[in-house]
């Protein structure tokens, strides 16, 4: 998909790497107190999709490849104690489904290898967790009134980056000619947290 998600991180500005990297590379994921959640909604892609946020986001962008697709990305997220939270979409040359496809797999694919990870049959963190992804991505009209709702692709993923075990929860979908992925990564997912913040991602019809 692109660099490595770690080292896309790293090699962008020091306010967006302390609010997001150090979930992924910092020398401890322990919090020293309760989190607390500060939820708010967030507009994309002008206006394309949208989705909340637990803390006060934080933006960058950057030209990556897709599997041999140039496109510009642009990633937001915030984090709250050890969890952190990002979403992230690209502008497609073209709106054709191969190309929506080839994006959205890899995507997929360098998502799991950034935690060098694997991802779990079922969708369940355990045996005895159900999962916790949407069944489904709701399509809203502008004023927020829901029209019609859309399959996505939906992964859960157990890894490590430095010896720190990590879960992870992501959605990917294709809409026209742009692609967004939405990831929820910790050493331990909250369920009701990771749950309100997948299902909250929206597309929004033109």
């Amino acid at each position: 998909m692109l660099l490595p998600f770690v080292k896309f991180l790293r090699y962008r500005s020091a306010k967006f790497v302390s609010v997001l990297a150090s979930a992924l590379v910092g020398a401890s994921f322990l919090s020293a107190c309760t989190p607390e959640y500060n939820w708010r909604e967030v507009n994309l892609a002008d206006n394309r999709a949208r989705v909340l946020l637990p803390a006060k986001p934080a933006s960058m962008d950057r030209q990556i490849s897709l599997d041999g697709l140039s496109v510009k990305m642009t990633m937001t997220g915030g984090k709250v104690g050890d969890i952190t939270f990002t979403v992230a979409h690209a502008l497609l040359p073209d709106s054709k489904v191969e190309t929506q496809q080839k994006a959205l797999a890899a995507m997929r694919l360098q998502m799991v290898r950034n935690i060098n990870g694997t991802e779990i049959a079922g969708g369940a963190i355990d045996a005895t967790k159900a999962p916790i992804l949407p069944p489904s991505i709701a399509v809203i009209d502008a004023s927020g009134r829901a029209v019609s709702s859309r399959a996505g692709q939906f992964i859960v993923a157990n890894g490590a980056i430095k010896k720190q075990n990590l879960e992870m929860q992501a959605g990917f979908v294709a809409d026209g000619d742009r692609v967004y992925q939405w990831v929820a990564l910790a050493p331990k997912l909250p369920a009701e947290q990771t749950k309100q913040f997948l299902q909250s991602f929206r597309l929004v019809q033109p």
